[in-house]
């Protein structure tokens, strides 16, 4: 049957109508966005382990739904070999109806597989690079949907910090190695940038490709007045792989009579003193940024490369000891690793303790050798006196007697001191009780009958406790005495820290007997946790805006003084959104303040809602909000302000009326002060509102020429 024209129509549109309602209906929803790390080296491998963890932090950041899957290449113990291709042929199969929404390729060695590979493995998906050592733009010729982040470190900064440490330099040896692709990129830097840099005042020594043997015969000439830096691995090999960087560390470092300095986070720890060095997590927080915003939909050509890699000044506390270099010479902000606390800053309140008890347990001796001595004179006398007359019998029975009675009362002055003692004592002997004093009745609640012949663990309210303290126990006690603080449980079940001290009678056999005192610490135990509670609730209220739950105004002002000076040292970019709600004083008139408050906290989640996870944002006064963009131009700013502000538009407040804000943007540039860029975006908020309200609007920066 045929139709006429204005049926078919009619169909047309019923059909237009219906086709996105079923759409709708069989939308599913949303899954995790996929992610695949790629990574040169092995797990437990510091380097990568910080890249993993950095690039998780940094994807949970971004409030983004994540599943995260991990490859390893395994690159620097295993440099070449058909392998490779078996990691290829495992991956086709594994990853053959499971595509990643994003590839995140950590070092050189990922890199190069991934490039190599995408075609076949995952054609089309976008890659992020990290740790890729000294990237230079004809490495990325010819790739798409690429970007990532340099790793390169500054061998000569590194050089001059520690030239800086060692005024009486006279050598500089660098350990270089080519067998493995990230060591092999460093070895042009060092020989034709570095060493021409030092040549004309220090001597210069490279050591490459060398195994142990030769590494240490080379070393064991320079002399303490040389410096040797790490810029490779020795040649040597481990258990059928090459030795990780941690092993190199420690074998050069052993070998070397002369401060071992390098430029990399892992070999701190390994004898190494320090330097200048790239850390793992960094580089892992970068690419996790880079690739929240390609998967929030911005093309990977749009992010440019993160060529400046960031360095840290860090330093071994033992290695610097092993080669006198006081805390004062480093540089400031340096960071000192492995520095030992100060005892009395760690247990001044349990060194006061066993003081006490020392003094307590020193009194004691001393009364007991006073009567030790006193009945050695006694024995003496008395065997003098045997084969006198019996007259003289008579005398020294009543002398006899009297010295009794003064042993008596010592004695007595004992007991009446450990049973008036305001501390817990008690005498064990193979782990059990055999005496205990009145206090330590009183205060567990136990009769003395109930607890002789029992062990200590029927006190101890964590029965691992009980356990750790008896292995300690033997060794502690010969060393001299055994302390600590543990959690002990009375009679009617309450519990009370206390700090326990021990010591044996004979420290050589401690099976014979210890003394141990049982301090009440309950009350300082519990006011040293809340009084933490209370500091983290202050700091807490110092940086928060109550109405609002977002970041207060001093808060704000920190942090742009901070992203100012991050601008400046780095030649970066940052923009502010300077927000007013339109008609606030409308909203608090005619629907009340209590409609202001809600109005203001809606505002406050959209924005926690739609800013990224490296912005900022605060309540800079009244109804006005103010939002820091790090490393955001103008452009990025601007999305960022219109996308707010039809959210806050089109979001339901529970108001009678709706909810528009007016926004005013403002980016960074070279020599503008924080005042004039708050002025630029306080004018652009006034153009936004003079022009209507509920729009975004930008103005030319202070002391920025226009064109």
């Amino acid at each position: 049957m045929l139709l006429s024209p204005a049926r078919f129509a009619a169909l047309l549109a019923l059909f237009a109508t219906l086709l996105p309602l079923a759409a709708v209906a069989t939308t599913p929803p949303q899954r995790p966005a996929r992610v695949l790390l790629v990574n040169s080296y092995h797990p437990g491998y510091k380097w990568s382990d910080d890249i993993g963890q950095g690039l998780w932090d940094g994807l949970s950041r971004s409030g983004r739904k994540v599943e995260l899957s991990m490859e390893f290449l395994d690159s620097r113990r295993f440099p070449t070999g058909p392998h490779r291709r078996s990691l290829l042929t495992v991956m086709q199969t594994k990853y053959q109806n499971y595509r990643p929404d994003l590839i995140v390729a950590a070092d050189n060695a990922a890199f190069d597989f991934i490039t190599q590979h995408r075609a076949e493995l995952f054609p089309g998906v976008p890659v992020v690079f990290c740790g890729y050592n000294n990237l230079r733009p004809e490495a990325l010729e010819g790739l798409e949907r690429i970007t990532g982040v340099n790793e390169e470190v500054n061998i000569a900064a590194t050089v001059d910090a520690a030239l800086a440490l060692h005024p009486a330099t006279r050598t500089l040896v660098f350990v270089l190695s080519t067998g493995e692709l990230s060591s092999a990129r460093h070895v042009p830097l060092v020989e034709k940038d570095v060493a021409p840099r030092y040549r004309s005042r220090y001597r210069i020594e490279t050591i490459k490709d060398a195994s142990m043997a030769e590494i240490r015969r080379r070393l064991a000439s320079v002399g303490r007045d040389a410096l040797v830096f790490i810029a490779g691995q020795t040649r040597d090999a481990g258990l059928g792989r090459a030795l990780t960087p941690e092993e190199n560390g420690r074998l050069i470092a052993s070998a070397s009579p002369a401060p071992v300095y390098s430029f990399w986070d892992f070999y701190l720890g390994t004898g190494v003193v320090g330097g200048l060095v790239l850390n793992g997590r960094d580089q892992g927080l970068a690419a996790a940024e880079m690739g929240a915003r390609i998967l929030e939909g911005t093309p990977p050509e749009a992010i440019p490369p993160l060529m400046s890699s960031p360095t840290t000044a860090q330093f071994d506390y033992r290695a610097m000891r092993r080669h006198g270099i006081a805390e004062s010479a480093l540089p400031a902000g340096a960071v000192v690793l492995n520095r030992p606390a100060s005892l009395w800053e760690l247990y001044k309140w349990q060194i006061v303790a066993s003081l006490c008890a020392l003094l307590t347990q020193t009194a004691l001796i001393v009364v007991l050798l006073r009567l030790m001595r006193q009945r050695r004179q006694a024995l003496v006398e008395l065997e003098r006196e045997r084969g006198r007359l019996e007259e003289r019998v008579v005398e020294r029975t009543g002398e006899l007697a009297a010295r009794g009675e003064q042993l008596a009362e010592a004695v007595a002055v004992r007991d009446a001191i450990l049973d008036n003692a305001v501390v817990s004592i008690a005498l064990l002997k193979g782990w059990r009780f055999v005496w205990l004093n009145p206090h330590m009745v009183d205060t567990f609640g136990y009769a003395a009958g109930e607890l002789i012949g029992q062990t200590p663990e029927r006190l101890c309210a964590a029965p691992g406790d009980w356990r750790r303290a008896a292995d300690d126990a033997p060794a502690a006690l010969r060393g001299g005495g055994q302390q600590g603080e543990f959690l002990l449980r009375r009679k009617d079940g309450s519990t009370l820290w206390c700090l326990i001290s021990g010591r044996a009678l004979d420290p050589a056999h401690p099976a014979r007997g210890t003394i141990y005192i049982a301090v009440d610490i309950d009350a300082r135990h519990h006011a040293e946790h809340a009084l933490q509670a209370l500091n983290a609730e202050l700091e807490r209220l110092a940086t928060v805006d109550p109405l609002t739950d977002l970041a207060n105004r001093r808060s704000l002002l920190t942090a742009l003084q901070r992203e100012g000076e991050r601008a400046a040292r780095y030649g970066t970019r940052f923009s502010v959104l300077m927000i007013d709600v339109d008609h606030f004083k409308t909203i608090n008139d005619e629907d009340g303040h209590e409609a202001g408050d809600r109005a203001l906290r809606g505002l406050a989640q959209t924005l926690g809602q739609t800013v990224r996870a490296t912005d900022l944002a605060g309540r800079w006064g009244g109804e006005e909000f103010l939002v820091i963009c790090p490393e955001t131009g103008p452009g990025g700013a601007l999305t960022l302000a219109e996308t707010l502000r039809g959210r806050v538009e089109g979001a339901d407040f529970g108001l009678p009326r709706r909810v528009t804000v007016s926004i005013g943007v403002a980016s960074s540039h070279a020599g503008i002060a924080l005042d004039a860029l708050l002025r630029d975006a306080d004018a652009a908020l006034y153009r936004a509102k003079a022009a209507g309200r509920n729009r975004v609007a930008t103005t030319r920066p202070s002391a920025e020429p226009a064109g």
